[in-house]
C-alpha cells in the first residue's frame, strides 16, 4: 500500500475544488434563503 498518496497530498490535490463546491453550494443556498418561509402546522390535523 506504499504506492497511495498521503493526506497532505490529497489534501492539496482536492481542496481547491472542495473549496469550490462549498462556495457554489452556499451561493445557491443563498439564492433561495429569502424564499424559503416555516411552515406553518395545522393543529387540527397534527
Amino acid at each position: 500500500m506504499a504506492d497511495q498518496p498521503d493526506d497532505d497530498a490529497l489534501r492539496e490535490r482536492y481542496l481547491p475544488r472542495l473549496r469550490e463546491e462549498l462556495a457554489a453550494l452556499r451561493a445557491a443556498s443563498a439564492d433561495t434563503a429569502e424564499a424559503r418561509k416555516p411552515v406553518e402546522l395545522d393543529q387540527q390535523s397534527v
